[in-house]
């Protein structure tokens, strides 16, 4: 008995083994007609194409993927991952995506990158009725609205962005309804948004459980006060807080002296920000003091990190040369917060197990721990990591 002899169901078992193997499928292919349109459906469920150029072996399989889906349109259902890649302005193939995306009812997974170009992908159609299948989506150098679209879509679970259009508050769109779902993941990378434009996307998604976004401090003075007030709307479900930003300009008489207040925050178990969020830049006083009163009692991941403009012990990388050869102790008082932090632990996070504190700027850290401190730490069971630019001699 061959291979051909096998009933369809049989055969369809065997060519499930190698869904994940494009090129053994491609053999299977070649055995006969049969075969090869049987094997359609399995080579189009998870594929990824490259179209920097028209005449590249990817862009080619591209085209024939094209060929295969018109010939046969019940192809597209079977479609469940699809990622899109290209490297410039094309408004011809821009076009031609928009009309392979705007069917595809099986569709799982999307990610759609444009690594350079001026004009920012745009999704010309509605991805809910598009895709109602989609569970993840991606997008590198696209418009907003894209995003907001993606935003919109009641099943889709993770979201990443990355190099968004970064437009002002007044381009961005209100939302046309508000879905309730739970939203796993939302992550803008180097999107550069300010607080109002957060505090925007979180009216199309209130209820999200983890956010990383970048700030666009190096052209808006924001306040800490004020990122809290724009993530208000998720503080019953956020899990997981990751805010990527520069610390320029927070200097003095700048920034306002307020800090993040997240001790409402009921579930926020990971929270990782720059020192800028929580403390004001080089004033060395009592005002980094009483953290702990400010984070929720959830917490079982904290980082905090230094950049260039300013360091734990108050210091920017031009002030450390100077301080590291003087023969004067490190005041207690300056880290006193952290102390407060591993001291309150069993009290106020009794599921705190980690913390690190890290300043920016070196690619070779250096570990320093008081010895009070470590005991503290030890002894509440915490992991306390403090990495710094440099040491003492």
């Amino acid at each position: 008995m061959s291979l051909n002899d096998l009933n369809e169901d049989c055969l369809h078992q065997i060519l499930s083994y190698f869904e994940y193997e494009p090129n053994k499928l491609r053999e299977f292919a070649t055995i006969s007609r049969r075969f090869n349109e049987l094997v359609q459906v399995y080579l189009v469920r998870h594929v990824s194409f490259r179209l920097d150029h028209p005449r590249t072996p990817s862009a080619e399989r591209f085209e024939l993927f094209l060929s295969a889906i018109q010939r046969r349109p019940e192809l597209k259902r079977q479609i469940q991952t699809l990622e899109l890649f290209w490297n410039v302005d094309n408004t011809i193939l821009s076009a031609r995506v928009n009309g392979l995306l705007s069917n595809l009812p099986g569709l799982s997974s999307l990610t759609l990158k444009q690594h350079a170009g001026t004009v920012p992908f745009e999704l010309t159609f509605d991805l809910e009725n598009a895709m109602p299948m989609l569970r993840h989506f991606c997008v590198v150098r696209g418009s907003v609205s894209t995003l907001c679209k993606a935003l919109l879509h009641p099943q889709i679970q993770t979201i990443g962005a990355n190099s968004l259009a970064s437009l002002p508050e007044r381009f961005l769109g209100r939302p046309t309804r508000t879905v309730y779902a739970l939203l796993e993941s939302l992550d803008l990378k180097e999107c550069f948004f300010a607080p109002a434009i957060i505090q925007r996307l979180l009216q199309y998604r209130p209820n999200i459980r983890k956010l990383t976004f970048e700030l666009a401090s190096n052209t808006y003075v924001f306040s800490p006060k004020e990122i809290t007030q724009a993530l208000d709307a998720a503080k019953d479900t956020l899990e997981e807080l990751v805010i990527r930003g520069h610390q320029q300009v927070f200097r003095d008489g700048v920034h306002d002296g307020s800090r993040m207040d997240l001790k409402e925050y009921g579930k926020l178990r990971v929270l990782d920000v720059p020192s800028s969020c929580v403390f004001r830049a080089k004033v060395r006083d009592r005002s980094r003091n009483f953290l702990h009163q400010h984070l929720p009692a959830s917490l079982e991941y904290l980082r905090i990190y230094f950049t260039n403009d300013t360091g734990l012990f108050y210091l920017t990388e031009e002030d450390e040369e100077s301080f590291w050869d003087d023969d004067d102790e490190v005041d207690e008082d300056w880290y006193k917060w952290l102390t407060e932090i591993v001291r309150y632990k069993l009290v106020s996070f009794p599921m705190l197990r980690t913390i690190l504190i890290e300043e920016l700027g070196s690619h070779h850290p250096v570990s320093w721990l008081n010895h009070s401190l470590a005991r503290d730490a030890a002894s509440a069971g915490v992991r306390l990591d403090v990495l710094l630019r440099r040491l003492r001699g």
